[in-house]
């Protein structure tokens, strides 16, 4: 007798959907069995024909930024997500730049997390001999800016960058980076404000070329070191050709691209202000259909939250210019991908299996355990059913710091997860969270090399 049989439901793996009996023991998938074959398990789960996807994997995650993991993967559990990878930087933590403050967030995910985290490690021009200590820890990837972010978390000028990439070269690590042009995106910001404008020009005040310009120089440095980088929010498709060019030279690269770049479009900037502020910013609904084109093709890696839930004290402080970027939306990661991409873009439901869960598990590192519906692998899923419409409001939801500012407000979505599951027990079911704090686990990375 199984721990746990999962019967009726449509399995997503690689391969495609298939109706399978999925069998758990000790918190790892144990069979994948035909419908047609009896199981016993000690608990029963029977789905009557609704979709069991593996456990979404955010690489992109900010939860303890300005909120905390217990919010933050209640916020994971809810929208299907079984495995955060969480950033090191933070309003109100140290940044998880040296191997203490590094261990003291393993510490603090393993008190608060509902369900599993890995961690980025943060790396400053300074502090470049920390690497390899960081992958030792178990580092999924290190965080490196390409653009001015502020005096706490240091930006890299071009040859700290490649001194960055020989290094981790050499330790088979990975650095994640966020390519923007700062000069560009200083000047045309300044220029924009002195002008009088608002947030109708913010998409022109950080452009695309802004972001080409910092990928092409980022590929030629990954050709040259051989160091494995992964970019981050990507948001037209002439930046994703640019990586995907790169990498039939021999550059060991792959980029995500976010829910909000496949949702929202500049024009929820203007009309949501601070709200719908993020760096860099959503382009025009040309830009986005050439990313769900990307993705229908399965060119692009994966996807990332870039969740961070800021307060409306935040976000309302200072003017739209000086407010922070960036809003919460990891719980809509699944729907939307649902929703815009199944439903109303033909996308191949495995397809959203290896952009939530395969791609980001192998690029991570978390491929032993995360990644797939597979005998061996940690038995994480979550329960969709594909047809429910549904209609998202703050009220709702497990954010620490809520909002109905936030342009999500009001959205309806086709396609809900009605429970997570995260080695084999049920975390989250019809919008409560069914674990304590602590019931997540740190997983750590083991990298040399993986890539999709």
């Amino acid at each position: 007798m199984y721990d746990l049989v999962i019967r009726g439901a449509n399995v997503v793996t690689a391969q495609g959907v298939s109706p399978l009996t999925v069998a758990v023991q000790d918190g790892v998938t144990a069979a994948l069995i035909s419908p047609h074959i009896s199981v016993e398990g000690g608990q029963v789960l029977d789905l009557d024909g609704l979709y069991l996807l593996p456990g979404a994997i955010d690489p992109h995650s900010h939860v303890t930024y300005c909120d905390d993991f217990f919010h933050g993967t209640q916020t994971a559990a809810s929208g299907g997500v079984t495995t955060i990878i969480e950033m090191p930087l933070s309003l109100t933590l140290p940044a998880a730049t040296t191997p203490e403050v590094f261990n003291d967030r393993i510490a603090l995910g393993r008190t608060e997390s509902v369900v599993d985290f890995a961690l980025w490690g943060g790396i400053q021009p300074d502090t470049i001999t920390q690497s390899e200590r960081l992958f030792d820890l178990g580092a999924a990837s290190l965080k490196v800016f390409m653009n001015y972010v502020g005096e706490e978390y240091k930006y890299f000028d071009d040859y700290p960058l490649l001194c960055l990439m020989e290094q981790v070269k050499k330790c088979h690590g990975l650095i994640g980076v966020h390519a923007e042009n700062g000069d560009i995106c200083a000047g045309l910001s300044r220029r924009y404000r002195e002008m009088g404008y608002g947030p109708e020009h913010y998409s022109r005040a950080r452009p695309i070329l802004a972001e080409s310009e910092a990928v092409e120089r980022l590929c030629l440095m990954a050709l040259q070191t051989g160091c494995p980088v992964h970019v981050c929010h990507v948001t037209a498709p002439e930046v994703a050709k640019t990586i995907l060019r790169a990498r039939k030279k021999g550059a060991a690269i792959t980029f995500e691209t976010c829910p909000h770049y496949l949702y929202l479009t500049d024009q929820d900037i203007a009309v949501y202000g601070a709200y719908a502020k993020c760096n860099p910013p959503m382009r025009d609904k040309t830009q986005q259909e050439g990313l769900w084109e990307l993705l229908k093709q399965g060119a692009i890696d994966c996807i990332g939250s870039d969740h961070s839930a800021y307060s409306p004290a935040q976000k309302e402080y200072a003017p739209f210019w000086d407010a922070p970027g960036g809003f919460p939306g990891m719980d809509l990661m699944l729907p939307i991908l649902i929703s815009e991409g199944v439903h109303k873009r033909g996308v191949h439901w495995e397809t959203i299996a290896e952009v939530t869960s395969g791609n980001p598990a192998r690029i991570f590192g978390l491929s032993h355990k995360k990644g797939s519906i597979q005998i061996g692998k940690d038995a994480d899923f979550a329960v969709i059913d594909p047809h429910k419409e549904w209609t998202f409001h703050a009220s709702q939801c497990f954010y620490g710091n809520r909002s109905e500012n936030y342009p999500y407000e009001g959205r309806v979505f086709k396609g809900q997860v009605l429970a997570t599951l995260v080695r084999g027990k049920t975390v989250f079911q019809h919008g409560k969270i069914l674990t304590p704090p602590g019931y997540g686990q740190y997983v750590s990375s083991l990298h040399g090399g993986q890539q999709t």
